[in-house]
């Protein structure tokens, strides 16, 4: 089942992350963690959906957590469609595959803000995104 919010500019302080994940215990697990930790999560399950929402809500959303290995539209594809549209947003690529970019490769200039190699434990995701948000100045709030 696919949850995505409402998005409406003005409606939540907390911080709006947008999880493309196709692997239902990984996406499940990460938007729950999240929405735990104070945040507000959208969880898409393939490319095409997550480009879709993102091109209606992009604005509103503090950073994309993207898996590379998506059904349909691939995560690389996602991304570079992303990046037409709101360049500056944040994105952190999640990926267990052996050609995944390093997190130094991440940084290097291609806009990924940051890579969460899978598997990973829940420090390392909350670690991750509250690194990524303090650059985009999109803290959760006190």
């Amino acid at each position: 089942m696919i949850r995505i919010p409402l998005l409406r500019s003005g409606t939540s302080t907390r911080p709006t992350i947008v999880v493309a994940e196709d692997e239902p215990s990984i996406g499940d697990m990460v938007a729950m963690s999240l929405e735990e930790n104070g945040y507000q999560v959208c969880l898409t399950r393939d490319g095409l959906e997550c480009v879709e929402l993102l091109e209606r809500t992009h604005e509103e959303v503090a950073a994309v957590l993207l898996d590379l290995s998506l059904p349909g539209v691939s995560g690389t594809e996602v991304f570079t469609r992303l990046r037409k549209f709101a360049p500056s947003l944040p994105v952190v690529v999640m990926s267990g595959s052996a050609g995944a970019p390093s997190p130094a490769e991440g940084r290097a200039g291609d806009g990924i803000a940051s890579f969460l190699p899978k598997p990973f434990r829940l420090p390392e995701l909350f670690s991750t995104v509250a690194s990524v948000l303090r650059t985009a100045r999109h803290e959760l709030p006190a």
